[in-house]
């Protein structure tokens, strides 16, 4: 009888030439967990550019809407500098018209100055009206702050605008009154006094006097402290030691006669 061969010694079709048993299922594994592999990966892929892509398509918000209606406004440089030379000017100002120096100056251009005061105001306060007005919607269009209308327009604007005006309005009164302290030359000069006021309640000067002084008379000046001797009636002469300049007269001491 003639032996039929057996299929151990027989190649399988798609297998390699002596391989051992089991290898072409673990490479069929090992290809499909690549294919799932680089099937989430690319799912991952899709899923971040269309997240990507929705942002960019999504309408904008209100705020954005604001931001771009109050674009930043290039300024050019020489306006900004005269900008800043402003702000800090009256800075100075103020803090030279409230420091101890503006409280006993005695200005010889305030009664001028008080006469066009009201007509400076009427200019001002529509000017910072407008420039606290374009600077609150633009800080409110870049960054909602949370505050609400009432408080904002009602409250933080009309304060902002009366703040800046009378900021401008005292600088003037506080400059003149460093520069006479740091120019003037120390005098002694006989003046007039034309009242003397306690204030009702405690405001850093427990009293203040008026004099004449070269045919002006001179608002009330902060004396508290500066009488050397018995205080003077009023309407009798005194002398004052200080400082004298064009823009008026320091006050360091007085001295009744």
């Amino acid at each position: 009888m003639t032996r039929q061969g057996t299929d151990t010694g027989a190649t399988r079709p798609g297998a390699a030439q002596g391989a051992p048993p089991g290898s072409n299922a673990d490479a069929e594994e090992t290809a499909h967990i690549e294919a799932r592999l680089l099937a989430i990966g690319d799912t991952q892929v899709r899923e971040l550019a269309l997240r990507k892509a929705s942002r960019k398509s999504a309408a904008p918000t209100m705020p954005s809407a604001s931001r771009k209606a109050f674009a930043p406004v290039v300024v050019p440089r020489p306006v900004r500098w005269a900008a800043l030379a402003l702000a800090g000017w009256t800075v100075l100002g103020m803090v030279g018209a409230l420091s101890p120096l503006g409280r006993r100056f005695i200005w010889f251009g305030s009664a001028d100055y008080l006469s066009m005061v009201w007509a400076l105001a009427a200019f001002l306060l529509p000017v910072f009206a407008v420039f606290w007005f374009w600077t609150m919607r633009r800080a409110q269009a870049i960054q909602s702050d949370g505050m609400t209308w009432t408080k904002r327009w009602l409250g933080v604007f009309p304060g902002c605008v009366a703040l800046t005006t009378a900021m401008v309005l005292v600088a003037p009164w506080g400059w003149s009154a460093m520069l006479c302290w740091a120019l003037g030359t120390p005098t002694r000069v006989q003046v007039r006094v034309v009242s003397f006021k306690v204030p009702e309640y405690y405001r850093g000067c427990h009293l203040r006097a008026a004099f004449e002084f070269q045919g002006v008379t001179s608002p009330d000046a902060c004396v508290d402290g500066r009488f050397k001797g018995d205080m003077p009636p009023v309407g009798s002469a005194a002398t004052v030691y200080g400082k004298l300049s064009r823009w008026g007269l320091m006050v360091n001491s007085i001295h009744g006669r």
